[in-house]
């Protein structure tokens, strides 16, 4: 799960992940440098309560998020590296796909882009309807 915090957001806040059972999955503080948060090994098809929390634990923010179902073929972000380039591929875009953007550590990126040093490479995929999808992966080096 990809969580951009807005301009609002307090980040001295605990990001905490609750499961179904009420299980806390979760708890970190935000980091204070970036404006996003990526929560991973999720499980598919599964709520979750998500909040933004006080050093006190008083909820600043939240809500409840369902992870999308995993069925035959789904949106994939994938990266291979090798030497200096990095290949990326969007692939199993569904036919309803309008536009995507690919993006490192935040910063949208192009074929001119040379120093691919970051850490959290996203995609935003935006459907004919309106709706976004984001897909992301931790780059290993």
């Amino acid at each position: 799960m990809f969580i951009r915090w807005g301009n609002g957001a307090d980040k001295t806040g605990i990001l905490s992940v609750t499961d179904e059972n009420g299980t806390e999955v979760v708890r970190r503080s935000l980091d204070s440098e970036n404006d996003y948060t990526l929560v991973e090994n999720l499980v598919p098809g599964t709520t979750y309560h998500v909040a933004l929390l006080k050093s006190d634990d008083a909820v600043l923010w939240e809500d409840d998020v369902k992870t999308k179902a995993v069925a035959g073929k789904f949106p994939l972000l994938k990266y291979q590296q090798v030497d200096e380039y990095m290949l990326v591929q969007i692939l199993n875009l569904p036919a309803d796909v309008s536009s995507y953007k690919v993006k490192l550590d935040g910063q949208e990126i192009n074929i001119v882009n040379k120093n691919l040093n970051g850490q959290i490479l996203t995609a935003e995929v935006t459907y004919k309807d309106g709706s976004v999808e984001i897909l992301s992966t931790t780059i290993r080096k």
